[in-house]
């Protein structure tokens, strides 16, 4: 039974984690596609691309060096789909706004 529970404690942080790092990205992209239309839109969308890439980059560093496993690589995967789900309702009723 304590073997489940210290499953989930390692498995709950990855998930939040995961969905922390989905929120922040999929915020940077809706800023990045934004400025698209705005003076400078170039190197503005290239920025957010670099820090998104980074964004990644070292996301995943950090759940290889914290030995998650593949459990809590899922977990965050998870995290990351469910901050797309509702980043994508966010936009599609912000657009329904506009």
């Amino acid at each position: 039974m304590s073997e489940g529970l210290g499953h989930a404690a390692s498995v709950i942080p990855a998930f939040a984690a995961g969905f922390g790092v989905g929120t922040l990205y999929f915020a940077l992209l809706w800023r990045s596609v934004r400025h698209l239309t705005g003076n400078g839109a170039g190197w503005r969308f290239v920025l957010g691309l670099v820090l998104r890439l980074a964004l990644i980059i070292g996301a995943l560093a950090g759940l290889v060096l914290t030995s998650v496993g593949p459990s809590g690589i899922l977990a965050a995967m998870l995290g990351v789909a469910l901050a797309r789900l509702l980043a994508t309702r966010f936009v599609r009723a912000r657009i329904g706004e506009e």
